[in-house]
């Protein structure tokens, strides 16, 4: 059984953005980037030129901004392409336009919220138009963040046993409620100290369960208050919204050199560690569900939480099949669509022969490169039909394995001196 982790696949992330009376893209399709509002390199805007409740718009959503002149205060949303994550103390205040991780997420812009008790941030579609959400980028923020990790000196102390930062979100129809979510930016609650974290990167948050909405409203709340409201400073960082989550691609191979012997049994198997597969950080438990199901009747995938294992199983020779998982460990999620295949051609080597193939999977130009002066190539399916044919190459080559349809496929060298080596590869 051979394991790969391949390269991110990245869902739309760019948009056009505007603020403060430019034009924009009004479509709801278009994802807020905030990556066009026209800041200056390391800058931010919270209000500053306007005095009271404005709205700034980017991708197909309006963004409330509420500025008081007379305090030169704000709250609601600013935004801000200041790339430096850390704690500054020569500047006090304005860390608040930084993010914990540093820039956006994938990106430069990003949005910065500041809610208290009753005014929540808040995000809504031109003239109330329904839209049903795919998901939001979330993080923290530098200047909430050294409140809840070091304390300061308006009463916060570190967090510890017991402690929480989190984000609640409520979707509204015009004023009715569509529903209610929670999101953790940090989360100390539990006994056991392996399942404690503080967010220190981005992390996607599905938005799909609020339903048709025409406003998404974030306040933040923390574990430590008094009469007066939250110790911890009340700003969270928002990117990407309406954007999908972002998909790893990893795929378990079987031969059937490995296949199983007894007739009541799966023909063979392939498993992989949740480690392997996901690559979460962290000292907590891994959360694996399956959010897809198998796209193929041949290959049944199964989750083993006690012994952190996924395992495909495949019931028919020269079967492949794929499902989408989520894993969530001490905050952080990933998304993997896990993809299996069973060949009874194996990859092969064969002395003095080099034979490399990358990148694998391929979506377009696939690279051959081989130390063999001349050759021919030939490339099947899994049903071993032949689907290409190269009759006199030489050297290293590119194969437009774009036009391939998707799936695993085997490529054999024939060489001059008579030598057949295969190799498998995959096309997405």
């Amino acid at each position: 059984m051979k394991i790969k982790h391949l390269t991110t696949a990245f869902c739309l992330i760019g948009s056009l953005c505007t603020a403060s009376g430019h034009q924009a893209r009004t479509s709801l399709d278009s994802i807020a980037g905030f990556e066009d509002l026209g800041l200056a390199p390391e800058s931010y805007w919270s209000g500053q030129d306007t005095n009271g409740l404005n709205d700034f718009q980017s991708g197909g959503f309006l963004f409330e901004n509420n500025f008081n002149a007379e305090w030169q205060s704000w709250n609601g949303f600013a935004y801000s392409n200041i790339s430096l994550s850390g704690y500054d103390t020569s500047l006090s205040y304005d860390n608040q336009y930084r993010s914990y991780p540093g820039g956006g997420s994938g990106s430069t812009a990003f949005a910065i919220g500041y809610t208290f008790t009753g005014s929540p941030a808040i995000a809504k579609t031109p003239d109330s138009v329904l839209k049903t959400l795919q998901g939001v980028y979330l993080a923290n923020n530098t200047y909430a963040a050294h409140s809840a990790l070091n304390g300061d000196a308006f009463g916060a102390t570190a967090f510890d046993q017991g402690d929480f930062l989190k984000l609640t979100i409520v979707g509204k129809n015009r004023q009715t409620p569509t529903d209610t979510l929670e999101f953790f930016l940090a989360d100390y609650r539990d006994e056991d100290p392996a399942e404690h974290y503080f967010l220190s990167t981005w992390e996607w948050c599905d938005l799909s369960s609020l339903g048709p909405v025409s406003s998404v409203e974030f306040s933040v709340s923390s574990s430590q208050s008094n009469q007066y409201g939250e110790l911890i400073p009340s700003y969270f960082c928002l990117d990407d919204f309406h954007a999908g989550p972002r998909i790893d691609t990893f795929l378990l191979e079987a031969s059937l050199t490995e296949a199983a012997t007894n007739p009541k049994e799966p023909l063979a198997n392939a498993s992989a560690g949740f480690d392997q597969i996901f690559q979460l950080p962290g000292t907590g438990h891994y959360q694996v569900e399956r959010l897809s199901q198998s796209d193929s009747a041949s290959v049944n995938f199964r989750i083993d939480p006690e012994g952190n294992l996924l395992e495909a199983r495949f019931l028919q020779a020269n079967s492949q099949g794929s499902a989408l998982f989520k894993a969530v460990r001490n905050g952080r999620s990933a998304y993997v669509r896990v993809m299996a295949s069973l060949s009874s051609t194996p990859n092969e080597t064969k002395e003095g022969i080099t034979l490399e193939l990358y990148p694998v999977p391929v979506q377009d130009r696939l690279h051959l490169h081989t130390n063999e002066p001349s050759y021919t190539l030939e490339i099947f399916n899994m049903n071993g039909q032949r689907v290409a044919y190269f009759p006199a190459c030489k050297g290293s080559m590119e194969i437009p394995a774009g036009q391939l349809r998707p799936g695993l496929h085997v490529l054999r060298v024939h060489t001059g001196t008579g030598l057949s080596v295969n190799r498998k590869f995959m096309v997405l």
